[in-house]
């Protein structure tokens, strides 16, 4: 009896095996699975969504590409994360990121005060967040937007949890900082 294999049965391992051999829906799956949190990741990073999107396309060419002598010795997730980390951080020494809002949040038209303070602390807290040093900022986005563990984060970052650590709590330190004297701006008023 002939049977279809299902590509959401497959590892990311055997998704890259096939992508190797030309197998364009393998690769169609790999997007389904990692793209929008690439296209996130790129998006908190740089804040610019265009070139959010022209990171998550060149992240995953660049997989296609690699997928012909990939090793299986890691996640293909983190593999791609790493990919998509090195061409922001390259994008950002190049061009200096442009802040804009938050992604649009879709409401049923109601604003209230405290909606409205609620979104312009989130918009200075992205700005904040843009401020930090690339490293400290990959590893808050990577920990706070996509939700890794440390050991997830420190694979992506090729460093050790103990660095990453140290990065978030001086990323931490200095949002803190930045959200306590947003409150004392506040307070004064």
């Amino acid at each position: 009896m002939f049977f279809k294999l299902k590509l959401e049965t497959l590892t990311d391992h055997d998704l890259i095996s096939r992508i190797s051999k030309g197998d364009e829906g393998a690769f169609s799956e790999l997007l389904k699975r990692y793209q929008k949190g690439v296209y996130r990741f790129a998006y908190q990073f740089l804040g610019d969504a265009t070139e959010a999107f022209d990171i998550a396309q060149e992240s995953f060419l660049r997989v296609y590409e690699l997928s012909s002598g990939f090793r299986p010795r890691g996640s293909v997730r983190f593999l791609i994360m790493r990919i998509a980390k090195n061409l922001c951080i390259d994008f950002a020494r190049r061009k200096k990121p442009i802040f804009t809002d938050s992604p649009p949040d879709i409401t049923n038209g109601e604003t209230s005060c405290s909606t409205l303070l609620q979104k312009e602390v989130s918009n200075i807290l992205a700005a904040a967040i843009q401020e930090l040093p690339e490293n400290q900022r990959t590893a808050v986005l990577l920990r706070h937007v996509e939700g890794m563990r440390y050991a997830e984060i420190a694979e992506v970052m090729d460093t050790s949890v103990g660095a990453v650590e140290s990065l978030l709590v001086r990323a931490r330190k200095t949002l803190k900082k930045c959200m306590d004297d947003l409150e004392y701006v506040y307070d004064e008023k």
